[in-house]
């Protein structure tokens, strides 16, 4: 072998060994760069999924549209979700007390009832006998937005 083809074989071996290096190279790239999309992706789906029980919980969620006290009274006004027939509770609250409940809108004798049962008793036990009470598999019951709205006080 001459010295012609000895240099041409060395410039194509580092030739070589050039390409398989950046080969490795652009094979680690890519591994990387898939990684970070399907942890991207990942995150994504997970953000999403996060929104969607967020949105499942508000669906479910009293607001509060009023809460004043006058002469040690606490007055506070709640507006139901949208998957129970009544559409407000307004509520008023004597030291740990209740004092007086009423429903607008919603079954009218059964609010009157609820609403009269609950008089006099401490907020925590109203909240605990009415807690997750289900009206036709609605995953919440007009008594069960009362329980929401008095763990929001």
């Amino acid at each position: 072998m001459d010295d012609n083809q000895e240099g041409a074989s060395i410039l194509l071996f580092e030739i070589h060994q050039q390409h398989h290096e950046d080969a490795g190279k652009s094979a680690s790239l890519l591994v990387m760069g898939l990684s970070t999309f399907y942890l991207l992706n990942f995150a994504f789906e997970l953000i999403k999924k996060i929104e969607y029980f967020n949105n499942i919980k508000r669906m479910y969620d009293v607001t509060k549209l009023s809460d004043a006290t006058e002469g040690g009274v606490r007055k506070v006004s709640f507006a139901t979700c949208e998957r129970v027939c009544s559409k407000q509770i307004d509520i008023e609250i004597e030291g740990d007390a209740i004092r007086k409940i009423k429903y607008t809108g919603g079954c009218h004798g059964n609010t009157q009832g609820v609403a009269r049962l609950c008089e006099g008793m401490k907020v925590a036990d109203v909240i605990d006998r009415l807690e997750g009470i289900d009206c036709k598999g609605r995953g919440t019951s007009c008594p069960d937005q009362l329980a929401k709205a008095l763990r929001q006080l």
